[in-house]
Parts: structure tokens; C-alpha cells; sequence
């Protein structure tokens, strides 16, 4: 689905949001929590009540404070209405200038407020706040022209500062405006809300599978290495399920990432290993079983080992085309890698063929079989 420009008439309608970090100074809805805190510009008339040479108006500086005559500076940017009279009520009085005074603080006039509003929409760019220093998500962004058709309003994020740290909230702002049950969420002075562009989500499969390709994500869900494998037509004859490597495009650089499906499928679901956007699969083939055949047999080389079944140190030399007529049966050397060791093995064939109490020797793959030639 597309969004289109959002019309201001929506700022009545109640938004809400999908999730939301939590700690940020607002409840768990979403709305600025407290009262409104005097700003520096902000314009407030100081009324000392009986005392009209000390009623005062004026505007908070950019250090944060007022001037009242016979008194001097007194911070307020920060406090709320009751502390500021509070403040301005305790100076009066610790001075001696007043006794008893009766104070109150009001606010005239707020300072220009705005937030922040990037991405893919219309016109980004500054977007005023009203005087309460606050606004819903969906007419901050259809004041900055609303979305691009392009936007991805699942994903849309606002950074605000709270007390000095940095914070993102995530929000999908198609349940903002689909949700009337749900309360809005409340843009504030200084956040900064970006709507990325909608990009195609999918990944990339190729090697042992029977479709290799592009895989798109099922709409609005993740999806894990299993899927992604299922979607590209399942793992081919030869694939090797404990060769699969991904590769994930991230800020340092490609990253590269090997993975063992064969274990992820015994492990069940906490083990699935979930994609991201872009990610390349390459599943890995099986590397082929062998081993060497060579000295005294009519076709020496490689013989493949099937993957069904174990073959004996005579079958191979058959597959090998068997003795030629000047090898020696009795001096068989079968060569092996045992615990990172070359270990050597010298088998009397005769007796293997023809001896029912000598027990078979398997070959492995990688052995290296050789017949001896006979002397006599």
C-alpha cells in the first residue's frame, strides 16, 4: 500500500503507535507527561499582588532568567508556573522587600517551537509547534507535506534528546492512522521524526538450492535462514547444509557469516538464524568422496565413494579395474590421516579374499590405496 500527503483535518483523529522506547519522559501512550515547563523566549507576566512597582513584564533570557526590579536575576527557564511563583516568591521574601507576598507567574507568550520532520516526505524541513509545545505524529508529518509515495510508514523513527542521551522511538505510523482506539503520539520541541524511503526487502539465494535467486520477504514478517532456503526451492541433491555462508553488507563493511542449517534444524526454533534485507546466501556442495587407487591395478586414479554404503579395500581395487598381472595381492599399503598423523597400513589382500576369518578393511575417504608390484 501506498501513503499518500496526509490532510491536517487528521490532527483530531486519536493515533497510535506500534513501539515506543520506554524512559524517554513520556508514559507508556505516548502523551508529554507533566506540566508545561517555562522555555527560554518564553514571555511571562510576574504580578506581585499589592506591590505594583515590582509586577513585571517581561521574557526569559537565553541564560534561562528574568530581571525583577529590587530583586535582580532569577532563573525560571525549566521550572513550571507554580515553581517559578514558588522561586519569585521565596527571593521576594529572603530580601526583606516584601512581606508575606502574594505572587503569581504567568505565561503571555511561548517561544518559537519546532520540530524536525526528514526523510520521504513532501517538504522536509522545521515544523512549528503549536503554543502547547506539542503535536501528533500524523500532523507533524502532513505539515511537512505529508508522505512521499514512496515512504515506508511501517518504520518510521523519532530521535529526542532526554536529558543529554540521545534516544530513538520507532513507531509504524499506518497504525497511527488506522487505530482510533489507541491514544497519539505526541511529537515535542527538538525531536527530530524521519520516514525512510520503502525499499524492497529480499534476499538473495544461490549455490545447492533447486530455485537459486531473489527470495521477497513475506509481507510485514521476518525471515529466517529455513524460509529463506524453503522459498529458493529447498537444498539440492548435492548441497551441503553445514556449508552455508552469508553475506551481510553492514557500516564496517561486508561481513561474512557461516552457518550450519543441518544444526539450526536439529536446534528448533530459538537457533533459527533471522535474514536482513540484502543479505546474499551461498550454499556450499558437497565435497565429492574419494579416495586413490594406484601402483599394480589396470586403471588407477580417483574412485568416488557413494554416500549409501561403505566399500571394502577389495572393492575399490575392482572399481579400480582390479590386479594387473604383475602385482602382488600381499603387499597392499593403505595410507591414512588419523588425529592429523600420516598413518601407514601394509594389508595382505590374499587373505582378504580368501581367508573367511579376516575381518574387511573399510577404506575412508582421502585414503591412499597402493598395490605392490610382485618380483617373482
Amino acid at each position: 500500500m501506498n501513503f499518500i500527503s496526509v490532510p491536517l483535518k487528521i490532527a483530531s483523529i486519536l493515533v497510535g503507535f506500534f513501539a515506543v522506547s520506554s524512559s524517554i519522559g513520556q508514559d507508556n501512550e505516548g502523551k508529554v507527561s507533566g506540566e508545561y515547563r517555562l522555555k527560554i523566549e518564553d514571555s511571562v507576566l510576574i504580578t506581585v499582588y499589592g506591590e505594583e512597582e515590582l509586577t513585571t513584564q517581561t521574557q526569559i533570557s537565553k541564560t534561562g532568567e528574568i530581571s525583577l526590579p529590587l530583586v535582580g536575576s532569577i532563573s525560571l527557564a525549566g521550572k513550571t508556573s507554580a515553581e517559578a511563583t514558588a522561586e519569585v516568591t521565596k527571593r521576594l521574601s529572603e530580601g526583606g522587600i516584601v512581606v508575606d507576598p502574594k505572587v503569581s507567574v504567568t505565561v503571555t507568550g511561548y517561544a518559537a517551537v519546532n520540530a524536525m520532520v526528514v526523510g520521504s516526505v513532501r517538504n522536509p524541513g522545521p515544523v512549528d509547534l503549536p503554543d502547547e509545545g506539542k503535536i501528533d505524529l500524523l500532523s507533524a508529518i502532513g505539515m511537512a507535506g505529508g508522505f512521499q509515495e514512496n515512504a515506508n510508514a511501517r518504520r518510521v523513527t523519532v530521535r529526542r534528546v532526554v536529558d543529554g542521551d540521545s534516544q530513538v522511538i520507532r513507531l509504524d505510523a499506518r497504525i497511527s492512522a488506522m487505530n482510533e482506539a489507541k491514544e497519539p503520539f505526541f511529537v515535542i520541541a527538538g525531536d527530530v521524526v524521519s520516514v525512510p524511503e520503502e525499499v524492497e526487502e529480499r534476499v538473495t539465494v544461490m549455490g545447492q538450492v533447486n530455485r537459486p535467486g531473489l527470495v521477497e520477504y513475506p509481507s510485514g514478517e521476518s525471515l529466517d535462514i529455513l524460509s529463506a532456503l524453503a522459498l529458493a526451492g529447498g537444498l539440492s541433491d548435492s548441497a551441503d547444509p553445514a556449508q552455508v555462508v552469508v553475506r551481510r553488507l553492514s557500516g564496517g563493511g561486508p561481513r561474512i557469516i557461516r552457518l550450519d542449517v543441518e544444526r539450526i534444524m536439529r536446534g528448533g526454533q530459538e537457533d533459527l538464524f533471522l535474514m536482513r534485507p540484502s543479505d546474499v546466501v551461498t550454499v556450499g556442495e558437497h565435497a565429492p568422496r574419494s579416495v586413490t587407487v594406484m601402483g599394480q591395478v589396470n586403471k588407477p586414479g580417483l574412485i568416488e565413494l557413494p554416500n549409501d554404503r561403505t566399500l571394502s579395500i577389495l572393492d575399490v581395487i575392482a572399481l579400480a579395474g582390479g590386479y594387473t598381472e604383475i602385482a602382488n595381492p600381499k603387499r597392499i599399503s593403505l595410507k591414512r590421516e588419523v588425529g592429523g598423523e600420516e598413518k601407514i597400513y601394509l594389508i595382505n589382500g590374499k587373505r582378504l579374499a580368501f581367508e573367511s576369518n579376516v575381518a574387511p578393511v573399510s577404506v575412508s575417504p582421502d585414503d591412499l590405496i597402493t598395490v605392490a608390484e610382485s618380483f617373482f
